[in-house]
């Protein structure tokens, strides 16, 4: 659904290139078009489409159903192609990806692109600004349901493969739609067209027996004239109709079955005979529910089994990790253990021994898909080669294939990646740090490590995953939204992880530990699902993490969990605000007997910063010596968190230094007064500011220039549902110490200023 966000140009997003992209693909060399004929959805679809009348306020809601390979993503494909759509919506067809592999950044540029082409490029721009928030769908929904939209009938919006669990967010985009806007939407659940009001049903169960004919020739590259198939006499009775029954005229079977009499030059015995002995194995009606119907399957099983030999079979089943596009570097890299053995398992391949790795790549590129499964992805310009294309179904079954395999072929893919980079060895008790932003990004990398990291359940790789560097550096490639997709991801391995009995007793305590923590640390940053129960989560795990070690023996980790833990007593909704905050004070006394100023000057500074905002917040105590207190640790930090050293954490204390200072009370007489020091822990009192801390030019009694107010103009839309989004997000960020930016002034973890 798109390949990346959209490039910045250093004043906002540039969304100019979502009146390019979001456009349907292309349709498969050997599709056979269907809008003509009454017997093919595409003709039901178009036929709806047409019953809708002008002026109606309620346009079609269109759901096209079927198993998987039977062509509802080549219908809707056909349909936008069509002469009659091209001439009846002028503004073009907008396609928009909702399957297993969407994410939260992919979902939001599908907002940002409808956005784009019902309401204009100004409004997409602004939008775009905000797609960190967790209600960012309903904001833009909101929007445009807010404003006149022109010309918005002469839209048509295809929404491809809605998995069961993405139809919450079908509902969504719909609301975002505008009602006169027509809507075409392809799902394998019923259920899903059932959840939208209103919708028409249209099913597809197998292809018209004629077009399966035309299928089956154009695979097998036999000609097709005037969309009659010329089949000799003993052909027509001795072998298609025998392919068509065995296939249930299923498209994607046919596809493959042509394939593999193409590669045999015409012959049909080998591949038909294979196809009945798979049907008559009693073993072959038994499958599990994951398992593509029979006749898909015993096509899939023929075609493996006439592959040459286990090389093949072995580099097909690898394919079952990787995406439906898969670039032809990342093939390199899963079969480079394959192509190191090939000389002595597989007599094709040891022809190319003095070839490079390259062309061996492309020879079992061929073989492949000269068997049916795979396409070959070529660039549009060169014809070159590029990559291959793996239906998902074909996917799903090589990745039966490799059962228990599956996660080892995971970590060979991470491995290859991170053969170059300087890992440190595993400590005493099982952990090093895995840092994968380290590997430059190559247009997979950072988009797919974290599904093989999940996928291969490296204790290790699951932790790195959450590391604080690797979500600055998702966000500064990517999106914030890059790095919450990432934690959607690695949150259920995780949490599988330290809820598996073996693990208690397998790995070690404080590995565990560390694998409980990151677990608080992922759902305290979480912007899905409700924030009261992140932050519930949150606090389990980080008792359970406190609960695993102890301070005599990891000093170290004992105090960042102890800050941790204040940090989610910060943002914690249930209970009383004036017992949380005194309880996430109590931790930051607790992390900084560890942290001291010169043990960890960096984690010092940091806990003094969350002290302070909590000590700005407190209920509890005199208010007055609240705010003296917080001064003196934000004061504290300053000496670390030094201008020349650190700029921009610099900026970000002198904020909440700013903030402290507007906080009206009435004993504050100079800002070296000695008062509220007996709040603070040893170390942060008597604190003065050096190197510059205070603003340039300002009293520091009265520092104007350190709070935080929105930057810039706001420009293109003006409306109330952005401000509240605005707000919203500076409100939430102060209450948790979180990421947030208002008005273009970044807010660190930590520095949420009241």
């Amino acid at each position: 659904m798109g390949a990346s966000g959209a490039v910045s140009d250093g004043n906002g997003p540039d969304t100019a290139a979502y009146g390019l992209r979001w456009r349907p693909p292309s349709a498969d060399a050997g599709y056979v078009p269907g809008v003509d004929n009454p017997k093919r959805a595409e003709h039901a679809i178009v036929a709806a489409l047409q019953a809708a009348r002008a002026g109606d306020k309620q346009a079609p809601r269109i759901g096209v159903c079927s198993i998987g390979g039977t062509g509802k993503t080549s219908a809707g494909v056909g349909v936008a192609a069509c002469e009659w759509v091209h001439t009846r919506y002028t503004k073009g067809t907008t396609w928009v990806q909702l399957d297993a592999s969407s994410t939260l950044q992919t979902i939001a540029e599908a907002v940002v692109s409808l956005v784009h082409h019902i309401c204009g490029g100004a409004a997409a721009k602004q939008l775009a600004a905000l797609t960190a928030d967790e209600d960012f769908v309903e904001v833009a929904a909101a929007y445009v349901c807010s404003v006149r939209v022109a010309n918005a009938a002469e839209l048509l919006v295809v929404i491809d493969d809605v998995t069961y669990e993405n139809r919450g967010l079908l509902r969504q985009l719909l609301r975002l739609i505008p009602s006169v806007t027509p809507v075409l939407f392809t799902t394998r659940s019923e259920a899903v067209v059932m959840s939208v009001p209103d919708a028409t049903l249209i099913s597809i169960d197998a292809l018209p027996t004629e077009d399966a004919r035309l299928v089956l020739t154009k695979a097998a590259g036999l000609s097709v004239e005037l969309r009659a198939v010329q089949f000799s006499a003993s052909e027509q009775p001795g072998w298609v109709d025998r392919v068509l029954r065995m296939t249930a005229c299923h498209a994607l079977s046919l596809a493959i079955v042509g394939s593999m009499i193409r590669d045999r030059g015409g012959a049909w015995r080998t591949v038909v005979d294979a196809l009945e002995q798979r049907w008559m194995d009693p073993d072959f009606g038994f499958s599990d529910d994951d398992s593509p119907r029979p006749s898909v399957r015993a096509v899939l099983d023929v075609s493996l089994g006439l592959l040459p030999d286990g090389v093949f079979h072995d580099a097909f089943a690898a394919l079952g990790v990787l995406p439906v596009h898969a670039p032809l570097p990342v093939l390199t890299r899963l079969w480079r253990t394959l192509l190191g053995r090939s000389a002595v398992t597989s007599e094709q391949l040891a022809q190319q021994q003095s070839d490079t790795s390259n062309d061996s790549v492309r020879l079992l590129v061929d073989v492949l898909v000269r068997a049916g499964l795979l396409r070959r992805d070529v660039n549009k310009v060169s014809g070159e080669l590029i990559g291959v294309i793996l239906h998902p179904v074909v996917g799903q079954y090589a990745l039966s294939l490799l059962g228990n395999a599956a996660a080892a072929t995971h970590q060979r893919v991470v491995d290859d990646y991170m053969s170059g980079v300087t890992v440190d060895g595993l400590d005493a008790h099982g952990w090093r740090r895995l840092p994968f932003w380290e590997v430059p990004d190559d247009g997979y990398w950072f988009d797919h490590v974290v599904r093989h990291v999940a996928a291969a359940g490296d204790p290790c790789g699951l932790v790195s995953v959450v590391d604080p560097v690797w979500q600055a550096e998702r966000v500064r490639v990517s999106s914030p939204l890059a790095f919450q997709a990432d934690l959607e991801v690695v949150l259920p391995a995780l949490t599988a992880v330290v809820d598996n009995t073996a693990s208690k007793t397998t790995r070690s305590p404080v590995l565990l530990s560390r694998m409980h923590a990151t677990v608080a640390q992922a759902h305290t940053k979480r912007i899905a699902d409700n924030r009261r129960d992140n932050i519930e989560v949150a606090m389990a795990h980080w008792d359970e993490a406190l609960a695993l070690v102890n301070r005599l023996e990891v000093p170290t980790l004992w105090a960042d969990w102890q800050a941790g833990r204040g940090r989610a007593y910060r943002a914690r909704v249930c209970g009383a605000r004036a017992a949380n905050l005194e309880s996430a004070i109590a931790c930051y006394w607790l992390a900084l007997e560890v942290h001291t100023r010169e043990a960890a000057p960096l984690a010092w500074a940091e806990t003094q910063i969350n002290l302070g905002c909590a000590l700005v917040n407190r209920v509890a105590e005199d208010k007055a010596d609240n705010m003296e207190a917080a001064i003196a640790c934000h004061r504290a930090a300053l000496t670390v968190r030094t201008r020349e050293a650190a700029p921009h954490k610099w900026a970000t204390v002198q904020n909440s230094l700013g903030a402290a200072y507007r906080r009206p009370h009435p004993r504050r007489q100079g800002h070296q007064r000695g008062g509220g020091n007996h709040l603070l822990p040893p170390g942060a009192r008597g604190a003065h500011p050096v190197g510059g801390a205070t603003a340039v030019g300002q009293d520091p009694v009265q520092p104007r220039n350190c709070v935080l107010r929105p930057a810039g103009r706001r420009q293109g839309v003006q409306h109330r549902v952005v401000h509240r989004m605005l707000q919203r997000r500076a409100n939430r960020a102060n209450a948790t110490g979180g990421t947030a930016q208002v008005g273009g002034h970044p807010k660190p973890p930590g520095q949420g200023a009241p």
